[in-house]
């Protein structure tokens, strides 16, 4: 199948990497392992992503620290200044 065949799957791609950074990556592993199982539930679907996702973001979780990446604090002292901690 051409790209062009699959447009909707790209689009989801872009839209879930754009809204979480992660989302569009779980959507292709969990794209890939419903076609590996040749599965095509309608129910199976959200929750194969869904897995995919959780195991994605506690992957990131763990795989951060190592690559020096930390959290970013969403609350600035009083101030006025923005801070990281």
């Amino acid at each position: 199948m051409t790209a062009i065949a699959h447009w909707h799957e790209i689009a989801i791609v872009v839209f879930l990497t754009i809204l979480t950074q992660i989302g569009g990556l779980a959507y292709l592993i969990a794209f890939a392992a419903m076609h590996a199982w040749w599965t095509r539930r309608f129910l199976t679907k959200p929750a194969v992503f869904l897995l995919c996702y959780a195991g994605a973001a506690m992957a990131s979780n763990l795989i951060a620290p190592m690559l020096l990446r930390v959290p970013l604090s969403c609350y600035a002292r009083s101030t006025g200044r923005r801070t990281v901690k």
